[in-house]
């Protein structure tokens, strides 16, 4: 699942193009971590600048260098900015690697996270 189907907290701030080639990255990268492992991934995701991208950005590449725990700390903020929505963390791939995490599956859990 592309993440375009989120609320861009910042959407009157980047243009679509901007943020459609991230989430295309963010897909692409998740493909080839699937197919030839994290490290292949490693040198490109820790140089991309996500500080002016929406903040399910900076989420994406705590996931994709596999820092769990600083990723499960943004995770419920994203959430309750709706940057990141129940279906996301359902079906989006990113979270593959954290969904059984029992922090993610207490949010998942929990009757008031937007997007069924």
């Amino acid at each position: 699942m592309s993440p375009s189907r989120c609320p861009t907290r910042a959407a009157g701030q980047l243009d679509d193009e901007t943020v459609n080639a991230a989430e295309w990255q963010v897909d692409s990268w998740l493909a080839r971590v699937r197919w030839r492992g994290p490290d292949s991934v490693h040198a490109d995701v820790s140089l991309w600048n996500t500080v002016d991208l929406p903040p399910r950005f900076g989420l994406a590449k705590e996931i994709l260098l596999a820092h769990r725990e600083e990723a499960l700390a943004k995770l419920p903020t994203l959430i309750e900015q709706g940057e990141i929505t129940r279906s996301n963390l359902k079906t989006w791939p990113l979270f593959d690697s954290i969904r059984d995490e029992p922090a993610v599956q207490l949010l998942l859990e929990n009757s008031s996270l937007a997007g069924e």
